[in-house]
C-alpha cells in the first residue's frame, strides 16, 4: 500500500512541481518514513503533508526524534492561508485573475457596509 500512496504522490509532483522530477532514475524506489507529530484534527493532513515535504530536511527538530515542528493552531491558521494564496497565484493557475477579481469585488462590498 506504501508503494502505492508513493506513486500517487509522484504523480502529484510531477503535475506540481516537474522540476523535482527532472531526473527520476535518482529517486530512490524505497519508501522514507519520516517521524513526525500527529495532526489534533481530521481535517489538516494535506496542510501537514505539504509543509513537511516544504520543510524536510532529515534533521530532527525535537528530542523525541521528530523531524518536522510542532505546529500550534496560530501556526496552521497561517500556514493554510499561506497555502491558498500560493495556489491562487500559481502560474499553472488559469484562474488566478479571476479569482483575484472575486476577491477584490468581496472587500469592496465589506467596506460599503
Amino acid at each position: 500500500m506504501a508503494n502505492t500512496v508513493r506513486q500517487r504522490f509522484l504523480d502529484i509532483l510531477r503535475a506540481i512541481k516537474p522540476e523535482f522530477l527532472e531526473d527520476e532514475t535518482k529517486i530512490p524506489k524505497d519508501v522514507t518514513w519520516a517521524k513526525v507529530r500527529l495532526q489534533k484534527d481530521t481535517h489538516s493532513c494535506g496542510l501537514h503533508v505539504i509543509s513537511w515535504l516544504q520543510q524536510w530536511d532529515g534533521s530532527e527538530h525535537e528530542a523525541n526524534g521528530c523531524i518536522m515542528p510542532h505546529y500550534t493552531d496560530e501556526d496552521l491558521r497561517e500556514l493554510k492561508v499561506g497555502f491558498l494564496w500560493w495556489l491562487v497565484n500559481h502560474p499553472r493557475n488559469n484562474h488566478c485573475q479571476k479569482v483575484k477579481a472575486l476577491m477584490e469585488d468581496y472587500h469592496k462590498r465589506l467596506k460599503i457596509h
